[in-house]
């Protein structure tokens, strides 16, 4: 790391030894007289950056009530205890005021987690980076409907489909590249590795060919754009955003790489009682550094939220482009520039972000007719939904609903299971606090995840069984209540009675959307338990 906080490689040349001539001279005027203009056109290219982040600057943020602040912080130290989360980080933004905090814990030594603290954000380094690649079309640095090849001569994949992959598409995930797992086990950090990730897909064959659109969301597609913006400004990606857009945003405890200060990662450890710890690996690697590299603190989240909440909507960057949804796939529903962007029942756009990825959880949620931005973060992998909880900020700032957190059913039971060993002890307590609907959430979902947790991951397959059957008369309405009692018994080797609980589930509407791959998935595993039977 360089002392301005770059990322900086040095490579080991040998030292040529050149008899100096007139024509060696001439080369080095000319050489110097390259380098000077190349240095001048980057030095106006800065100052293009810092004048448009001037004359594109928003409306001082101002903070929210006092009143407003004290709701949501006591929501969220309420949730943080329920579910039992070692740190939250959170933000508001509504037109003008912004607000941010945090609870808890950054690691296992205890330091607490501040509004300074970078966290490693996952797949939200998708729209920063979008933004970021619309910076450079601003400027005109790069044209978005640019073939990739142009670009990058080394981006090839299996027949010739690939030629006519454009930046857009891989902006959008359109671009037919598969969805490959990220690994970050053993992890590069080679000045070549954007590079090393452009070039790993060369045998393999686009899902389809353009002019086809399908949406197939690749994290390799935001890796290649990161090759993109190194090759296109001479410099790793890094420093071109650090310069470009935390820098100019005043954004400084924000990066596109891992720092010494930031948040670990933690995970469960018992699903009864929800006991969790510091993990081992840390989820970073730059061969996908575009994908998942961005670590960030909240404070300067929220005032990235404030800047694209409260531009002028006439500029080309954000009017035409970065809050807009690019593609559809159903009249509601689509893709933008690194969001997912969907139409609520008021016919309102909504834009979205949200990742789970090696220990971290996260929602960004975006209402730009409303200028309505929330966000919520965690340092740990568990039944802890993001989405859920920033969806419901939005709807409080838009005052559509109150704050209120429930008691999740899962972890109570969990709990009593773990104190018990008594599964008679869990419904009767599933029946107490079946009284008190205002303080504990007793939705079909959450009962199935308490049902899923001793299938799973507590791996006690008689009491799974036991409770997912006390589940069908709560809910007997319910198709994914009997398929969680099929799979149970699928567990246990008892096929007769999961394909029993299978045509049950059948009779019953569909209320979740997903029985048929539920259903598929069973099938499938029947086939294989036969098939081992066989004699």
């Amino acid at each position: 790391m360089g002392r301005s906080g770059e990322i900086e490689f040095r490579s080991r040349q040998p030292i040529m030894r050149i008899k100096k001539s007139d024509n060696f001279l001439l080369q080095i005027k000319k050489t110097f007289r390259q380098k000077l203009i190349a240095c001048f056109a980057s030095i106006l290219f800065l100052l293009y950056l810092s004048l448009s982040g001037c004359q594109n600057k928003s409306r001082e943020p101002i903070n929210f009530s006092s009143s407003r602040i004290h709701t949501l912080d006591s929501f969220a130290n309420a949730i943080k205890e329920l579910y039992n989360i070692p740190g939250l980080a959170f933000a508001i933004v509504h037109k003008d005021s912004v607000y941010s905090n945090t609870i808890g814990i950054k690691n296992n030594n205890g330091e607490r987690l501040t509004i300074n603290t970078p966290i490693s954000m996952g797949h939200l380094s998708e729209p920063m980076l979008a933004f970021s690649v619309l910076k450079l079309a601003e400027f005109r640095k790069i044209d978005i409907k640019d073939k990739v090849i142009e670009y990058l001569p080394y981006f090839k994949m299996g027949g010739n489909g690939y030629e006519d992959i454009t930046i857009k598409h891989l902006m959008t995930h359109t671009s037919g590249i598969d969805n490959y797992s990220l690994f970050y086990d053993t992890p590069s950090f080679e000045q070549n590795a954007p590079e090393t990730t452009t070039r790993s897909i060369a045998s393999q064959l686009p899902k389809w060919n353009l002019p086809e659109i399908q949406i197939l969301r690749s994290p390799y597609n935001y890796d290649i754009l990161a090759d993109v913006i190194s090759k296109v400004m001479g410099e790793p990606f890094e420093n071109y955003i650090k310069k470009s857009v935390f820098t100019t945003l005043k954004m400084d405890s924000s990066y596109f790489y891992k720092t010494k200060k930031v948040a670990r990662p933690f995970s469960t450890t018992d699903f009864l009682d929800y006991s969790y710890k510091q993990k081992d690996i840390y989820p970073y690697n730059r061969e996908n550094g575009g994908s998942i590299g961005l670590h960030a603190s909240v404070k300067d989240l929220s005032t990235w939220i404030h800047h694209i909440l409260n531009q002028d909507n006439n500029t080309r960057l954000f009017g035409e482009n970065f809050l807009k949804a690019q593609f559809l796939s159903t009249p509601t529903s689509g893709i933008g520039f690194g969001w997912d962007v969907y139409k609520d029942a008021k016919g309102i756009e909504v834009f979205t972000k949200s990742s789970e990825f090696g220990g971290f959880s996260s929602q960004l949620v975006l209402i730009p007719s409303k200028k309505i931005g929330t966000i919520i973060i965690t340092n740990i992998n568990s039944n802890f939904d993001p989405a859920k909880f920033s969806g419901l900020l939005a709807s409080w700032l838009n005052n559509q609903t109150d704050l209120k957190a429930k008691a999740p059913i899962y972890i109570t039971l969990g709990k009593k299971l773990k104190e018990t060993g008594s599964m008679d002890s869990v419904f009767t307590c599933f029946q107490n606090l079946k009284t008190k609907p205002e303080f504990y959430d007793f939705s079909e979902k959450a009962a199935l995840q308490f049902g899923s947790n001793l299938l799973h991951q507590a791996k006690l397959v008689p009491q799974a069984i036991e409770f997912f059957t006390f589940c069908t008369k709560e809910y007997p309405t319910s198709s994914k209540t009997y398929l969680n009692l099929a799979e149970a018994y699928l567990f246990n080797k008892d096929i007769e009675k999961c394909r029993v609980n299978i045509a049950k589930a059948n009779t019953l509407p569909d209320k979740s959307g997903d029985r048929l791959a539920f259903v598929k998935y069973l099938n499938e595993r029947i086939e294989v338990i036969e098939e081992k039977n066989k004699p």
